[in-house]
């Protein structure tokens, strides 16, 4: 039996709850309210690629992509050794073109056009070699077009399957249909029911990983996202 081959998550003490990190080549779906560190958690996972030589992707619908590259600076995060890509991640530009301003290699002028999304995804990948891609979010994803949540979520696995990459695909609010689809499940959430608020990272499915699922409170430090375990 061939043993699955695990990737760094670039989440500190997650990798360990896993036995050693994410499968390979999975789509992993991580949904979280406003604040609880999804983009964050998306960076410090292309961030994490890149010291492995893993080009990363990170398709942006809410953010524009000099506000996404942005963030990188707030964190203190190597993105030099013993990194070899020419660039530390290549963003797909999918919110400035609703003002006109869209620039870039990689953009997507019409977000109602699941083709036109197909077809940038596919030649980023191919351009950049990219093994790592991050969406956010996939809500904002869907707003536009006709066909269904699932049906898009599908589209997407094919291409990022069919092109060996390991991804994150980022929500705002949960969709069953589109759950079961993933290859693994992580939620973001702040316990308020205390005055010492706490954010949890719950870690609910993982195909590939032998796991108990369970509930893990975090920091985000200049280190970004770190689960304290007990």
């Amino acid at each position: 039996m061939n043993q699955i081959k695990k990737i760094k998550s670039g989440i500190a003490g997650l990798d360990q709850i896993l036995g050693g990190g994410i499968p390979e080549k999975s789509i992993l779906v991580l949904e979280g309210g406003p604040g609880t560190g999804k983009t964050i958690f998306g960076l410090q996972f292309l961030i994490e690629g890149l010291a492995s030589n893993e080009p990363g992707i990170f398709l942006t619908t809410d953010e524009s992509p000099s506000r996404i590259l942005g963030t990188l600076n707030q964190f203190n995060w190597d993105t030099r050794e013993p990194i070899t890509v020419k660039e530390p991640i290549t963003v797909i530009d999918s919110f400035s073109s609703i003002f006109g301003k869209a620039s870039g290699n990689y953009v997507i002028q019409d977000l109602g056009d699941i083709n036109e999304l197909s077809e940038v995804l596919i030649r980023a990948i191919k351009e950049t070699s990219a093994k790592r891609v991050v969406i956010d979010s996939f809500n904002s994803l869907c707003l536009s077009k006709p066909v269904s949540p699932r049906t898009i979520f599908l589209n997407i696995k094919r291409i990022l399957y069919s092109l060996n990459c390991s991804s994150l695909v980022i929500m705002n609010q949960e969709d069953r249909n589109v759950e079961h689809l993933s290859d693994g499940l992580i939620k973001l959430y702040i316990d308020d029911k205390t005055d010492n608020l706490r954010r949890i990272l719950f870690l609910v499915k993982m195909k590939g990983a032998n796991f108990k699922p369970s509930k893990y409170p975090f920091e985000i430090s200049e280190k970004g996202l770190n689960l304290i375990l007990s």
